[in-house]
């Protein structure tokens, strides 16, 4: 080999080093951009809106306003645990189910003139016992609700089931160890009937529950808001370990 090739191939190897540096900053940059996609793309699921329709809705839709949803299952799947799922009501939403959060926060909102959230009653049979029940949201792993103008209304207990006891009922459904549950209402009116079929809650767990301008024009809601806390005049939160709230008595 002549000297002259040497010092060419000795300067190829030489520049291939050199360059060496850029590509492992260019590779690295590469890998840096797609970590940050990744978790932009992450962090844009966290926060979900979705508008339901449970009449013309359809769940292959994408949740727009022009494309809504028909049932909160399909907008709670679209939202990871530990996301915000915001739920825009086209119509009233009535459901006869446990829909479980499992550590989501749902924010509930009404499209044009007020909407409700509406639990179907019914009763069923266990092991010979007859029982009233309801929709109701489990509120497990921390979940959390806020509804925004959205009202509730509580159904009437099903003829001849006024004695049942309620199995595992209540809108708002906390099994043992659901962690702190937090529920926020802000301008809602709260619909009871004379006998619900069952509480607005169902306690297994501690609950911040936050109240601003609530009324119920129906029924007093004093002894009907937990299901343990029965007195229809009252009894002083400050007695209740495992809530926190803005109300005097429940």
């Amino acid at each position: 080999m002549s000297i002259e090739t040497s010092i060419a191939a000795l300067m190829a190897s030489l520049n291939s080093a050199l360059a060496l540096p850029q590509q492992i900053s260019d590779l690295a940059a590469a890998k840096v951009a797609d970590i940050g996609n990744a978790y932009q793309s992450r962090i844009n699921t966290l926060n979900m809106s979705f508008y339901i329709d449970s009449i013309a809705g359809d769940d292959a839709n994408d949740g727009s306003q022009a494309h809504p949803k028909k049932t909160l299952n399909a907008a709670l799947i679209a939202t990871p645990m530990g996301g915000v799922c915001n739920i825009y009501l086209v119509n009233d939403y009535a459901w006869s189910d446990q829909i479980n959060l499992n550590g989501r926060q749902v924010n509930f909102r009404s499209v044009g003139t007020r909407k409700s959230l509406k639990p179907i009653a019914s009763t069923l049979v266990i092991n010979s016992t007859n029982y009233r029940t309801m929709g109701s949201f489990a509120m497990s792993n921390g979940a959390a609700i806020k509804l925004y103008g959205v009202d509730i209304v509580i159904p009437s207990a099903p003829a001849g089931s006024e004695g049942y006891p309620y199995y595992g009922s209540a809108i708002l459904f906390q099994g043992s160890g659901a962690d702190v549950s937090r529920v926020f209402l802000l301008d809602v009116a709260l619909n009871l009937p004379a006998t619900p079929t069952a509480p607005l809650f169902y306690q297994g767990d501690a609950i911040i529950f936050v109240v601003y301008a609530m009324t119920a024009p129906n029924q007093p809601y004093l002894g009907k808001i937990i299901n343990n806390i029965t007195n229809s005049a009252g009894t002083s939160t400050s007695t209740l370990p495992y809530l926190v709230t803005n109300l005097l008595l429940i």
